[in-house]
């Protein structure tokens, strides 16, 4: 289950690459346990070995990753992830991004719910610690 209120105060962004060309290391290969890439550097809690991982790539002229989405039970989704600096970007050069509020993207809501999330009220008395 996940509150309402905490779905409400959420927000999806989509970046769409405006051009072609971004070369990504695909994690997901056969051949990547012998560069000691594991399911860990996506799914694991210690992003030490990410960003390592990360930095080697990105000296290599990788411009990201593709790899399991960490928090998909059957390991068949896969994510992206974009290298460029750390924190919120004031321009996305060679990007088109747009945001919307979660609660608009009842297609997202509709295949959570297919996949056993519930949203709910929480009552106003109920005390949450």
């Amino acid at each position: 289950m996940v509150s309402r209120q905490e779905v409400e105060k959420r927000s999806l962004t989509r970046a769409h690459r405006k051009s072609t060309g971004l070369s990504l290391a695909d994690l997901t290969s056969s051949g990547s346990p012998s560069y000691g890439v594991t399911l860990d550097v996506a799914a694991g809690n210690d992003y030490s070995q990410t960003q390592e991982i990360a930095r080697l790539l990105g000296k290599v002229a990788f411009k990201g990753v593709k790899s399991l989405l960490r928090y998909f039970p059957t390991a068949r989704l896969y994510t992206f992830g974009i290298f460029g600096p750390a924190g919120a970007q004031p321009t996305h050069s060679g990007w088109q991004v747009t945001s919307s509020h979660l609660m608009d993207e009842t297609q997202l809501l509709h295949s959570a719910v297919a996949h056993g999330y519930t949203v709910v009220d929480i009552p106003q008395d109920m005390k949450i610690s």
